[in-house]
């Protein structure tokens, strides 16, 4: 009877070791995991934070570099604009100045043409009053 009792309570202090030291274990690997994945968020964190970095930086760069294709887009046209503008104004003052040289030479001409049918004339009513009165 007594070596039966010396073996139930032999029983239970094992068992109760096992389930000390199974306590122990499962804690410890709690322990373990939670430190792991406080390590694992913590570096996937920073990994994280350098992949965001660099995406913004990309983003900004391209948005930068839109904005400035954008810019001499709007300086190309608005060069196009004022070239177009000052090129208008410099036929319409070549035009201007063509009717004007133009228009100065005919009338030249046409008083020249005046001053020799003038001439002319003369030179008949001349011719034809000596003629008659001959």
């Amino acid at each position: 009877k007594r070596m039966c009792a010396v073996l139930t309570i032999q029983s239970f202090c094992r068992r109760w070791n096992a389930e000390r030291n199974l306590e122990i274990a499962v804690w410890s690997a709690i322990q373990i995991q939670a430190v792991f994945r406080g390590w694992f968020a913590r570096d996937s964190l920073e990994d994280n934070h350098y992949c965001a970095t660099q995406i913004q930086r990309i983003t900004r760069g391209y948005l930068a570099t839109m904005h400035v294709f954008e810019d001499l887009y709007s300086i190309t046209i608005v060069q196009s604009v004022v070239r177009r503008f000052l090129a208008i104004n410099v036929a319409v003052d070549r035009l201007s100045s063509i009717i004007a040289i133009q228009a100065w030479y005919r009338g030249i001409r046409a008083r020249d043409a005046a001053d020799e049918r003038f001439y002319s004339a003369l030179a008949i009513q001349t011719t034809w009053r000596r003629y008659m009165c001959q």
